[in-house]
């Protein structure tokens, strides 16, 4: 377990001024259960910190959370970096920046992305400027990694002022050895999506892709699944969709999944019928799950070890044993 990384988790889906969402507490729920995965960011549950519409009165009419809501998440970790900037110590190995909901850019600053807060309206746009914490963060060093996740649009508005974090600036000569894995949902003046899945529920199409990412990008020869890895897993996922974008620094590459390097092959699978958003589960023999994807195409690859396995097609009653090494899958 990784105890000292630290997560703050954001979903915001009503907006009664702007048109609200499906997705983003679905989204941050999604997230927080992957950090909490032994086999995915193994964060202590006590170290998330946590907020979404969902946790207000009257959640579908709510102007809650405000700016102030979110960034008190944020001010105990400020204030004890402040405590170690002028130190060689840092707070923790890593921290986790997730939020959903509307988001926008400030025209002539577009590498910079704000979440609006739920009172945001057309004129009066109260905001958190994630991509400024995730700075403030690195320039202290308060973590030795800072990863940022925004699945939300990165549109212009006039009368948009990016928000300044209520924190003084300080600055640490280890600012330079911070590793940072900045992930946006669209690119620059563009807005994200999302869609309905198979069950009924709603999810935002790039943290969709980005979690199975994290589980089923390609190692490295050496088993390591780092940023690039998982960005480039993302734009083969969606890429025709949504064009996300990603801040990865190639030399200072942040691992987010290390796993046994053994040998495994590509086992082809074909849907017939497809009629897109079918989700595949593989289960090995012991019936525990070992891949979910949701394919964009009928035929498709799934890299397995030798085994025995059962693919099934959910919600439907298509499914087939198989052994791997193996020719073709029809389901």
């Amino acid at each position: 377990m990784a105890k000292t990384d630290q997560a703050v988790v954001i979903g915001i889906r009503t907006y009664p001024s702007m048109g609200s969402l499906r997705g983003p507490c679905r989204d941050a729920e999604e997230f927080r259960k992957w950090l909490l995965r032994t086999d995915g960011g193994d964060v202590p549950e006590n170290n998330i910190h946590f907020l979404i519409t969902d946790d207000f009165p009257n959640p579908d009419e709510t102007d809650h959370p405000w700016a102030n809501d979110i960034e008190r998440l944020f001010r105990p970790l400020a204030d004890k970096g402040l405590e170690l900037v002028h130190g060689r110590e840092s707070l923790g190995r890593r921290l986790y920046i997730y939020m959903a909901g509307h988001g926008c850019s400030q025209s002539g600053q577009m590498d910079e992305v704000a979440l609006l807060a739920a009172d945001a309206g057309s004129a009066v746009s109260p905001n958190v400027a994630a991509t400024r914490w995730a700075k403030w963060f690195r320039t202290n060093a308060v973590f030795d990694e800072i990863v940022l996740i925004m699945d939300c649009c990165r549109t212009t508005n006039p009368f948009f002022t990016m928000s300044v974090p209520p924190v003084g600036p300080t600055g640490s000569g280890r600012r330079n050895k911070v590793k940072t894995f900045y992930a946006f949902a669209t690119c620059d003046g563009a807005a994200a999506r999302e869609a309905e899945r198979p069950d009924g529920t709603w999810a935002g199409i790039f943290t969709d892709a980005l979690i199975e990412a994290f589980d089923s990008a390609v190692a490295d020869e050496n088993g390591r699944v780092n940023g690039s890895a998982v960005a480039n897993y993302v734009h083969q996922k969606i890429g025709e969709k949504q064009t996300p974008e990603f801040d990865v620094k190639h030399r200072k590459e942040i691992l987010f999944a290390q796993r046994d390097t053994v040998s495994t092959k590509q086992v082809p699978i074909r849907l017939e019928p497809f009629a897109g958003g079918e989700t595949v589960v593989i289960q090995d023999h012991a019936k525990k799950e070992q891949k979910r994807l949701t394919p964009d195409t009928a035929s498709f690859e799934v890299p397995l070890e030798a085994g025995i396995y059962k693919a099934i097609v959910e919600n439907t009653a298509r499914h087939q044993l198989f052994e791997v090494p193996t020719d073709e899958i029809v389901l």
